[in-house]
């Protein structure tokens, strides 16, 4: 099979802010997990794993079958000088399925310093709907490191927007405490007085899906950010998970008028102050909690059988300004 070509050697972030935001800033990922948590002095290390789509600068973390997918790897040499590191790629589902097009064993030479490589493929057809991990070890010197990362195989695709057309139909509104709509290419929502919230849906109504998204917080304003889904047809009950700006994350369930902690606010090295690419899965029973390329939670769903989804912001301090970008759904059948 076609061996890994080369790529930048660390995860692409989200933007931090998209078009007219007004204060742009430069997150750092939090690198996936290894089996090596310090560098390997004078050796080969693998030091973070990431998915994307077509598109090699966005993360992706859900993906349907005949779709693109590139599995990337960042490693870093410390030997001084060039290295011929084996390295192999292997993808398995929480299912056990393990499918062989989007793996690879093989020898790269690494230059000195940071490199990186991807696997260009497909999601192959028939590959079962799930939750999958992607691992990635390099050995040399008689050592080995291993980077992770996580993403979703659903059945098909339901709705993706960029925000670009504003009559792709979202809702949208303005009032002195809240503004949302369309942004010069992003979906904003802009909280305008503190402790208030806003969310938006495309009227989109799911049982079991994967959605993900970029958001970025411009400005200043302490806040959270993040998906809606679950939302019952009178707009009263739903489910949101929320990234927070001081790297927390969180699930709730809103119903007669209170707000119920599904899974409370949790501190996570995963989660970035200023941008995050968040995905929310649901398969049977369980919604699956993710942000840049790590599974955060596994939680009971707190919903009924179906609902609709969609993008919610909520201001701790006055001017909270989410934007919302590369916005993706899934069925899941």
């Amino acid at each position: 099979t076609t061996p890994p070509s080369a790529v930048p050697p660390t995860t692409p972030a989200p933007p931090s802010s998209t078009p007219g935001s007004p204060t742009p800033a430069t997150p750092t990922p939090a690198p996936s997990s290894t089996t090596s948590p310090t560098p390997l002095a004078g050796g080969v290390e693998v030091t973070d794993a990431w998915t994307t789509g077509a598109d090699p600068t966005r993360l992706r973390q859900a993906f349907a079958p005949g779709e693109a997918i590139q599995l990337s790897v960042g490693v870093d040499n410390a030997t001084g000088g060039p290295a011929a590191a084996a390295f192999e790629f292997v993808v398995v589902g929480d299912n056990g399925f393990a499918p062989d097009t989007l793996a690879w064993r093989g020898t790269l030479q690494l230059a000195p310093g940071a490199s990186g490589f991807k696997l260009e493929r497909a999601v192959p057809a028939g590959m079962p709907a799930g939750p999958y991990r992607l691992l990635v070890s390099a050995g040399f010197g008689g050592r080995s490191s291993t980077a992770t990362a996580d993403f979703f195989v659903a059945d098909a695709v339901r709705r993706v927007d960029d925000f670009d057309d504003p009559a792709s139909g979202w809702t949208s509104h303005a009032d002195a405490d809240v503004r949302s709509g369309y942004l010069n290419g992003a979906f904003q929502i802009l909280v305008r007085t503190a402790n208030f919230w806003r969310l938006d849906t495309p009227n989109d109504s799911v049982a079991d899906f994967a959605m993900e998204a970029d958001v970025a917080f411009a400005g200043s304003a302490a806040g959270a950010a993040g998906l809606v889904s679950g939302m019952s047809a009178d707009g009263q009950a739903f489910t949101v998970f929320v990234v927070v700006r001081d790297g927390r994350f969180g699930l709730f369930r809103r119903a007669g008028g209170a707000w119920q902690a599904v899974h409370a606010l949790t501190p996570s090295g995963a989660v970035a102050p200023d941008a995050n690419h968040v995905m929310l899965a649901r398969m049977g029973s369980e919604l699956r909690l993710y942000a840049n390329g790590r599974l955060l939670a596994v939680v009971a769903e707190p919903a009924g059988a179906r609902g609709r989804v969609g993008l919610f912001g909520e201001a701790i301090d006055a001017g909270l300004d989410a934007r919302f970008d590369a916005f993706r759904l899934y069925d899941v059948r």
